[in-house]
């Protein structure tokens, strides 16, 4: 059973600027011709599925976990089902895919780049990051009232 925490805690993929000029990339984007933008769809997808997972990419029912089948990749996708498969089998063969160590084999397969992009925070961590920017706000807003205060005691101009 999943902690309150971990059932609060968001997500993301931190991906470069010029991730697009990099070679996983341009290799799944230009050397697939037409299909290229759909490799990429693909991999960001299974990549976005696994960044909750700690990199590792399964489905679960109950205790069981399962591979990720290319029905639900196309649903998600926008592929067809056998695109679906063959995308998702390159992807394993370009080593984007990976079988997990023995250690996790339980968790059937595993994106190596994913691991080292994953980002995570709490909602309590937000709300709370919320919180000090208020507060940080606030204290500016205090301070200039001050300075206008003080200023207009001195009769002094200021120049804002």
């Amino acid at each position: 059973m999943a902690s309150k925490d971990e059932k609060t805690r968001i997500y993301w993929l931190k991906i470069e600027c010029d991730s697009f000029r990099k070679d996983v990339f341009q290799t799944l984007l230009f050397n697939h011709g037409e299909m290229g933008h759909k490799y990429l769809t693909v991999y960001l997808f299974l990549s976005l599925k696994a960044a909750p997972l700690n990199g590792y990419l399964y489905e679960q029912l109950g205790n069981k976990k399962f591979e990720v089948s290319s029905k639900i990749i196309a649903s998600n996708t926008n592929v067809t089902d056998e695109e679906a498969e063959k995308i998702y089998n390159d992807l394993k063969e370009y080593g984007l895919i990976v079988k997990a160590d023995k250690q996790n084999a339980d968790k059937l397969y595993y994106m190596p780049k994913v691991k080292e992009a994953i980002a995570s925070v709490t909602k309590a961590a937000i709300i709370k990051a919320k919180q000090r920017e208020r507060a940080k706000t606030a204290q500016r807003i205090r301070e200039q009232k001050a300075i206008e205060k003080d200023a207009k005691e001195n009769n002094i101009d200021l120049p804002f």
